[in-house]
């Protein structure tokens, strides 16, 4: 960040006084009052942008080079193209066909330090604006730099070849957590990173839902539920909790298990083999069984948060099949000696009994169960979803849209580079992330490729692998995730890679 008391930037034309003194404005309107409206706030603000605007439009070629090097013609195009004298700017550009229809007519101009210069086209006022500022040549005399902000995680896609004759790059950032800089930070930062989040989960649901509507006339039934992966584990532990809350679902599983442990008893004791079990309302709260009872739950909530969900098609007792073995079947080990004393020998389980007494036993006791549990199950599952759907239950862990990469999935949709001739494919494009705050200012000299692969962090270098959300989503965009892999494993030397 710039001391602003010393700013200073094109060839001294724009200074925080250019900003802020009212007695800039050519025409002097009254002074600032206490308490007065935003319109004539705004309106001072206006002109005090345009009295700078006419100095970059009336200067000289000289004053122009010294404020654009030797992109000084181009940034005279663009003022005189978006921002005319005595006219209003113009917010795009455009121009009638031969039918009378309105069509894109961007302004080509020079950008970039490549050799030879790179073809940028603009399209709208504020696009143009942004190029004059990038290419801003800076203003003398010494600076007081301040880093503040840093992302947390940086991004850069880009494709090598495509519909014109230059690289495209997409780049995209976490929210920084911190900036000590600003008063109040914490709150402040607290309400931005809200913001920001709220806006760019809206964009990825936007694009993601297109996406699905692009599919779907091709590919019907095509499985995705608009769920993150982290939101989809979150999801399933609050399934099972309405499940066990369920004055029905909790009667069949009562009476399957007791029926399957007589089952089971019977057969183990014919055969005089020592056990023990682990009670049915604890099974859940062992580690081993819960992680792989959250697993088994995951495909239920696939189902159900499908574009292509039909409950005629559904087959709850197929889906969860996993989860009544793992919920409903008795967990036998091998006894404790002497018995009740220490953990239980959950590495030494008894092998599931295989009569044909047996099996038609649990047959039975299963088919009881689903004809008991599979109308709350399916409103169970119901409630969720609509719970979800009407926010009243919020995501308490990462969703689509907190990642560095979003801005770059939802920048690079193949809809907007459609899959035809000379024109880029989503699997033509590469990527990597990059952990921005283990950057350091002694680590820019030099700033290049080998000095980064070399760069380590406390745990890894500076280059991150996609998470899990990004991993779910790429396939979906028809991008591969081995473009990002790769790309920082077999081109960044000295590299140690860990995921987010």
């Amino acid at each position: 960040m710039v001391d602003w008391p010393t700013f200073s930037a094109f060839n001294g034309t724009l200074k925080r006084e250019t900003l802020v003194d009212d007695s800039l404005i050519p025409d002097p309107v009254q002074p600032a009052q206490p308490g007065e409206n935003n319109f004539t706030r705004v309106e001072r603000d206006i002109l005090k942008w345009e009295a700078w605007m006419t100095k970059l439009r009336n200067a000289d070629p000289t004053e122009r080079t010294a404020m654009f090097g030797g992109f000084a013609d181009d940034a005279k195009l663009v003022i005189d193209t978006f921002f005319p004298k005595d006219a209003d700017p113009k917010r795009v550009r455009d121009k009638a066909d031969k039918s009378q229809e309105y069509v894109a007519d961007p302004l080509v101009v020079n950008f970039g330090a490549a050799s030879p210069l790179q073809k940028l086209e603009l399209f709208d006022s504020p696009s143009a604006l942004a190029y004059l500022f990038s290419n801003a040549r800076p203003g003398a005399g010494a600076r007081d730099y301040r880093i503040t902000g840093v992302p947390v995680m940086s991004f850069v896609s880009y494709v090598e070849t495509g519909d014109r004759k230059y690289d495209r790059y997409v780049f995209g950032s976490t929210f920084a957590v911190g900036a000590a800089s600003v008063a109040n930070s914490d709150v402040i930062q607290k309400k931005c990173q809200t913001l920001l989040e709220n806006w760019r989960r809206e964009l990825m649901n936007q694009c993601v839902h297109n996406q699905v509507y692009h599919l779907l006339p091709t590919f019907p039934g095509f499985p995705f539920t608009f769920l993150s992966p982290k939101h989809h584990q979150q999801l399933c532990g609050n399934l099972f909790l309405r499940l066990v809350d369920d004055e029905v679902f909790c009667t069949a599983v009562v009476a399957a298990f007791a029926a399957l442990s007589v089952a089971q008893t019977a057969e183990l004791l014919q055969t005089k083999t020592p056990f023990e079990f682990i009670p049915q309302d604890k099974v859940y709260a062992t580690a081993k069984y819960k992680l792989a009872i959250m697993e088994t739950l995951k495909q239920i909530i696939k189902d159900r948060f499908n574009v292509s969900y039909s409950p005629a098609t559904t087959n709850i007792p197929a889906i969860l099949k996993d989860f009544a073995e793992l919920y409903l079947m008795p967990k036998l080990f091998q006894p404790r000696m002497p018995p009740g004393e220490g953990k239980m020998k959950l590495d030494s389980p008894i092998e599931e009994p295989k009569s044909p007494v047996y099996t038609g036993a649990k047959k039975l006791a299963l088919d009881t169960f689903w004809l008991i549990a599979f109308k709350p199950i399916q409103d169970v599952v119901g409630d969720l979803y609509h719970a979800v759907g009407y926010n009243h239950v919020r995501p308490e862990s990462s969703t689509w849209g907190r990642c560095a990469e979003t801005c770059c999935f939802s920048g690079m949709l193949y809809q907007w580079w459609p899959e035809v001739q000379n024109q880029v494919r989503m699997s033509d494009v590469k990527g990597f992330a990059m952990q921005s705050r283990i950057i350091g200012p002694s680590d820019l000299k030099p700033f290049d490729t080998k000095m980064l692969g070399a760069l380590k962090g406390d745990v890894a270098g500076v280059y991150r692998l996609p998470c899990e959300n990004c991993n779910d989503l790429m396939p979906f965009f028809d991008m591969k995730a081995d473009g990002y892999s790769a790309v920082v494993m077999n081109t960044i030397p000295d590299q140690t890679i860990k995921l987010k």
